[in-house]
């Protein structure tokens, strides 16, 4: 099986981040959660992940790119995916927690650290491989 080329996943991911964020925004703008009830919170948060994972997935490839130009491609599109993934796990994990008005600064603490383990996991992981 052929491996699609590093361009076109993230010719993917920039047109699911556009997508996705210009769904958040209809729905932000549209949808009332106090009228819609649970769908339109997790249309909300559906889109807000989506959208922050795209922005951390290219955020992280870019800044790999550049610092690492020798290496190989599809071991930064590994890290950026699993890394963008996580920081939009974080992101919405902050936002549902002050949405329901419980987020403190040892919420927020404990789960960052949770996933920098859960990161080292992935890492250690890796290498035994």
């Amino acid at each position: 099986m052929q491996h699609p080329s590093h361009k076109r996943f993230l010719a993917c991911v920039i047109f699911s981040g556009v997508l996705a964020w210009v769904g958040f925004y209809f729905i932000f703008q549209r949808l009332n959660p106090f009228e819609t009830g649970t769908l339109a919170l997790v249309l909300f948060y559906l889109t807000f992940f989506f959208g922050t994972a795209s922005f951390f997935i290219l955020l992280g490839y870019l800044i790999r790119f550049y610092m690492y130009r020798h290496e190989i491609y599809f071991i930064h599109l590994n890290l950026a995916l699993r890394q963008g993934i996580l920081l939009a796990v974080l992101a919405c994990c902050l936002l549902v927690f002050q949405s329901m008005r419980i987020l403190t600064w040892w919420d927020s603490a404990l789960l960052i650290v949770i996933l920098i383990l859960l990161e080292f996991y992935f890492i250690a992981r890796s290498r035994r491989w």
